[in-house]
């Protein structure tokens, strides 16, 4: 079975938590496991944030990568900002 680390973002799990469990599901229905990485943040969104602070908005998604990349894993994420920002 292959494995992703999934990263649905901030918004999906507190405003849409009917996609993420199809997404979930659909997933598993081609045989694809996935496990929630700790410790990652907020990408943030692509659309506001990089004006306010570039360089954190990189170093963000930077941090949100390396905790995947010692993982082993690639990331998957149902979310189009957080899709953007990684």
């Amino acid at each position: 079975m292959e494995e992703y680390a999934f990263f649905p973002g901030c918004s999906i799990p507190s405003g849409f938590l009917r996609y993420e469990k199809l997404v979930l599901r659909m997933l598993s229905e081609f045989g694809i496991s996935v496990r929630y990485p700790e410790g990652m943040t907020c990408c943030p969104s692509p659309f506001s944030f990089d004006v306010v602070d570039e360089d954190l908005f990189y170093t963000i998604g930077a941090r949100n990568i390396a905790i995947v990349e010692d993982l082993g894993l690639d990331i998957l994420s149902p979310c189009p900002g957080c899709t953007m920002t990684l």
